[in-house]
């Protein structure tokens, strides 16, 4: 079956902001109660597009430049990517026609990344249940560890969010380039999928060598989430052009309960927080967003609709 409504965010990590399956979003100034099945998703978000030439060259280039004990596994993601089209490449060669063959084809090339979220999201799962119940032992483990900083490196990079930023840094220097580079240029859009995945390897390894604390939140005041969960609380109220000057993630995993991942020094926040501590880091969160706020509560988003922004 062919999966259309496509999800940027996990859909069961918002169920923590829930009650009685609903939860708040604030989107277009508007707050109204939903299901989290009808939030963060787009119709074939993550269908497959075919890659140039020019796109491949550009990431293979890329992989040449990365550590050599990962390049055989980036590879292998670009391989996995081109396979469906590769396969129907090969059909289309036999010059015959089957409505079967070609709905199925269609059907995993809609499909494929999103199945591929899903085998990530249950990777995660375990994870995210033991931070809920403020058990972060799975953090001394180096197998755990890796896990679950690639299952987070992906909730970054994956949104609706990251992709228009990267999009449009990169058709910023399109436009800019000396035609000189025009055979050089190629389309991000398409190459992002795969592209996000490597990212996300390479990042993930840099947070299993990080710290990671856990912040409980017994004021007043719950944690928010948005469309972009996770947020690097050093760079990512910045605009396209501002290269980060250090990388601090922070994952609200239930209004109550976050993580942030630090290097070795002291992390802007400590688990031992304050209603100010949530108001910043929901303020940060509300920054990073692109479209859509959610909270447990809708007196919590009412800080964030415009009318109330222009009095803050």
């Amino acid at each position: 079956m062919k999966k259309r409504g496509q999800h940027y965010v996990w859909k069961n990590y918002l169920k923590s902001w829930t009650t009685n399956g609903k939860l708040f979003c604030l989107r277009d100034n508007k707050i109204f109660d939903t299901n989290p099945y009808n939030i963060a998703q787009q119709r074939d978000f993550y269908r497959l597009k075919e890659l140039t030439e020019k796109e491949i060259r550009f990431i293979k280039g890329l992989i040449d430049r990365l550590p050599s004990e990962v390049k055989s596994l980036h590879t292998g993601q670009l391989d996995l990517f081109n396979s469906i089209f590769t396969i129907k490449e090969c059909y289309e060669s036999l010059d015959i026609k089957c409505a079967e063959v070609e709905k199925q084809l269609d059907i995993r090339i809609n499909n494929f990344e999103e199945d591929l979220h899903s085998s990530i999201e249950g990777i995660g799962a375990p994870y995210i249940n033991k931070i809920l119940e403020s058990d972060l032992s799975f953090w001394d483990n180096e197998s755990s560890r890796g896990e679950f900083s690639y299952y987070l490196a992906i909730q970054y990079f994956r949104t609706k969010r990251m992709r228009n930023r990267v999009l449009a840094s990169s058709n910023q220097f399109n436009s800019n380039a000396p035609t000189e580079f025009s055979d050089y240029l190629f389309d991000m859009e398409r190459a992002f999928g795969v592209l996000s995945h490597i990212l996300a390897v390479n990042v993930g390894d840099n947070l299993a060598c990080m710290q990671l604390e856990l912040l409980r939140n017994d004021t007043n005041l719950p944690f928010i989430t948005t469309d972009q969960p996770a947020i690097n609380l050093i760079d990512d109220g910045n605009g396209i052009d501002i290269p980060p000057t250090g990388f601090e993630l922070y994952y609200p995993v239930s209004p109550n309960t976050a993580i942030i991942i630090f290097n070795n020094r002291i992390p802007i926040f400590s688990n031992d927080i304050c209603e100010d501590d949530v108001t910043e880091l929901n303020d940060m969160m509300e920054k990073a967003s692109l479209e859509q706020i959610y909270a447990n509560k809708q007196t919590v988003l009412e800080r964030y609709q415009k009318s109330n922004m222009e009095t803050r």
